[in-house]
């Protein structure tokens, strides 16, 4: 059996853009970093920037997947620092003809996308943990 692999090729912008917010994150440069959050990812955005303050300082970081879901692009970023190391699953959306803002963010630190919810967690809950 074959299996066949498409790859899915960035928009340079959209590869620059990361690497810009990638670096600023490692650098605790949140005025930049903050720059490429979305109106609708903000709640999201400041409780990932207020759990990544308080792992600093970062030393580098690594893009550890990247996939393309429709007219967005899901961007997992890795970044390592003394304290360990801080995964972040970002979705990027263009606006406004080669702008590219974080539309939706998600500390995977917080939780193991493989572990099964408490019996108790509400539909809700459970529908989260299972699919974010």
């Amino acid at each position: 059996m074959t299996i066949k692999i498409k790859r899915t090729v960035f928009p340079p912008e959209l590869d620059a853009a990361v690497a810009v917010h990638a670096a600023a994150l490692v650098a605790g440069d949140d005025q930049i970093a903050t720059k490429f959050a979305g109106d609708r990812a903000a709640a999201e955005y400041g409780a990932a920037m207020k759990r990544a303050a308080s792992m600093r300082p970062f030393s580098s970081y690594d893009v550890i997947a990247r996939a393309r879901l429709g007219f967005q692009y899901l961007v997992k970023l890795r970044l390592h620092g003394s304290a360990g190391d801080l995964n972040l699953q970002n979705r990027w959306r263009e606006v406004n003809g080669g702008d590219w803002r974080v539309v939706e963010i998600e500390d995977l630190g917080l939780r193991s996308p493989w572990k099964k919810p408490a019996p108790d967690a509400t539909l809700a809950e459970q529908q989260r943990r299972t699919f974010p």
